[in-house]
Parts: C-alpha cells; structure tokens; sequence
C-alpha cells in the first residue's frame, strides 16, 4: 500500500501495475484478506499474481466479481483525476479518482495498523464543489472488517448520505471503526 501511494506520486493510475496478490505474499510470509488485495490492487492497472490452481472456489468467485467491478470502474480509473487527503491518524489512508466533472468519484479508506486511540476523526474531501450534493455509498469487494465491537456510522447502516461539497470539507464523513490491514470504498456521485 505505501509502495503504491509513493509510485502514483510519480506514475498516474492507468500505467502502474497493481496485482492482487496470493494470500500469503511469497516474498514477505505477509498473509492480508482478498478484500484487502483487491482494494489495494484496484488503483492501477489491474492483474492478477496469484496460482489460481491453489485458490478455493469461493475465493474464485469473489475474484471473478472484483475484476468485473475494476472493468466497471476502469474508465474513471484510469482518465480521472488522482486525489489524497490526509487524515489525522497517520494509519488510515484515504485516496481515490475524481471524474473531472466531479460527476463520480471512487475513493479507497484503509486503516494500516491500529491507533492509540480508539476515536477516529471524520474523512474530509477537499476537491469538490461547495455547492454541489453528492450521494455517497460505501462499496464493499467482499466481507467487510470492521472493528466488532464498534458501532457502525448511520451512514454505512442505511447504505448512503447525502452531503454538498463543503460539507464534505469542513463536516467530513464519519470513519467506521477499521481493523489493521483492511479498506473499504466509497463511491461518491454528483446528483446536484
């Protein structure tokens, strides 16, 4: 992941390979969620590094239905704009691509490690329009890992909010409480 955000500094999105790995990395012994591969891999030009002889066929699946969500989402992917907001807790890393009419936006949230504390501040996106509204929706490349004992933000329960840009600045959305090594999208789309 901090491989991948340091690249797209330099390289855009459309012509950085980006691989959804094995569970258990070759190189580091590393094991991460197919949903955390996937999420991380979907920023880039999409691949598969991965004996799919050794995956089981729910894993096959779940594969089959990521791809199908890259190639949907492949065109803003790779002509959008590239954005980063930092956030507070330097374990959470939230980019994403911006249509350049800011029509849709795909945005990846992902805590890296856990945080001395278990508040968690709000994600801002600085790069939309003050006076437009936008929906926004968590999207989910499998199960999603969040912390079991937390509650969930009214927003991830009823499936999405509606907030103008400057909302979105200075409010943010709520952060639902991430485990280390997961990720979640939000997809974001103008409908004012």
């Amino acid at each position: 992941m901090l491989i991948q955000r340091g690249a797209q500094r330099l390289m855009p999105p459309e012509v950085l390979g980006t691989h959804i790995g094995s569970p258990i990395s070759h190189i580091t012994r590393r094991s991460h969620s197919l949903t955390f591969r996937s999420s991380t891999a979907l920023f880039g030009w999409l691949g598969v590094e991965w004996n799919l002889l050794d995956a089981s066929p729910h894993e096959l699946d779940r594969l089959t239905s990521v791809i199908a969500q890259y190639k949907t989402f492949r065109p803003l992917l790779h002509t959008g704009l590239l954005f980063r907001e930092d956030h507070p807790d330097n374990n959470i890393m939230v980019h994403g691509v911006s249509a350049h009419d800011q029509s849709h936006s795909l945005a990846s949230v992902t805590r890296l490690a856990n945080s001395p504390s278990s508040h968690v501040d709000p994600i801002h996106f600085h790069q939309f329009d003050d006076n437009a509204t936008f929906m926004i929706e968590p999207l989910h490349l499998g199960t999603p890992t969040y912390a079991p004992h937390r509650k969930l933000p009214q927003w991830i329960d009823e499936g999405s909010i509606t907030m103008t840009g400057k909302q979105l600045r200075e409010i943010g959305i709520t952060c639902p409480p991430l485990l280390p090594a997961s990720s979640f999208l939000i997809q974001i789309h103008k409908v004012m």
